[in-house]
């Protein structure tokens, strides 16, 4: 990830912003030649230059309520946007103790609030990019992942049914199984189709899962005695059901150790639809 470097632009040119009373959408209201413009205009050059025609808008708000304004900006771009033009890529920047602005927060989005009324001590209110929250976890913003939906509930799944799905998480699967090795599955049944019944189910035991990418999971649908995936992934412990859908299936939103992803359906079995994932600023060399 590109350093970004404050070069002669400093953060005390921002002292004295004014806080937000209240949870508002952000007013990207800053001139053209504002000095948070000008640091926009540095921190993301390459971002805007390869991007002929962006508007960008500008505003200043404190966070963290330490009398230095923290940037927002706001790209309106047939290649920053979604269809439509309404979604459309919007950051946060913050100076670091190195004297470097950082991205913070990074997010296509309709409209982002500062939660002030949520705001703890010595530490920088929560941000909502629509429906989604992030809360603070240094050095920037993750995703809640009970705002991008209804938390699933798994349980145990039944021994009668153990040998019909372990097959749908591989051969070594169903043989650990047969051989009475020391896996566990439990299921959900999120109501992601009124059409279809589907379970959701989570292997773990045994070395099943990662550090990094978590605990394999599956989406199944069942066809006579076998079941299908239409589902297949590892992810961190938390699953939330959203109340987006496409084409009549709803998302399903994963954790991931840096924060979530959403996973759409594609007209025949669930994809990345959209990560909403914590930036991790650059180190300084």
């Amino acid at each position: 990830m590109k350093k970004f470097a404050s070069y002669f632009l400093v953060a005390a040119a921002l002292m004295g912003s004014v806080p937000m009373a209240t949870a508002a959408p952000v007013p990207f209201n800053e001139p053209p030649g504002s000095q948070a413009r000008k640091i926009v205009n540095v921190v993301l050059a390459d971002y805007i230059n390869a991007r002929t025609g962006i508007q960008i808008g500008v505003s200043v708000v404190d966070v963290d309520q330490d009398g230095t304004g923290e940037i927002v900006a706001r790209f309106v771009h047939s290649g920053s946007c979604r269809a439509g033009m309404e979604e459309c890529r919007t950051v946060m920047l913050r100076h670091d103790p190195d004297k470097n602005w950082q991205i913070i927060l990074d997010k296509t989005t309709k409209k982002i609030e500062v939660l002030v009324d949520q705001a703890k001590k010595n530490r920088p209110a929560p941000i909502k990019t629509d429906n989604v929250t992030w809360n603070w976890s240094y050095p920037s913003y993750k995703p809640v992942l009970e705002t991008a939906g209804k938390p699933v509930e798994f349980k145990p799944l039944p021994d009668s049914l153990v040998a019909q799905i372990a097959p749908a998480f591989g051969p070594g699967a169903a043989k650990l199984v047969a051989d009475h090795g020391a896996l566990n599955f439990e299921y959900a049944e999120p109501a992601i189709s009124g059409s279809l019944k589907s379970i959701l189910v989570r292997m773990n035991g045994l070395n099943a899962c990662g550090a990094l990418a978590g605990c394999p999971m599956r989406l199944l649908v069942q066809n006579g005695k076998n079941w299908t995936p239409i589902l297949q992934v590892s992810a961190e412990p938390g699953v939330a059901l959203s109340d987006v859908d496409r084409g009549g299936y709803r998302d399903l939103v994963l954790s991931t150790k840096s924060g979530l992803v959403v996973m759409g359906w594609n007209g025949s079995a669930y994809a990345v639809a959209e990560r909403l994932e914590q930036s991790i600023p650059e180190k300084k060399r």
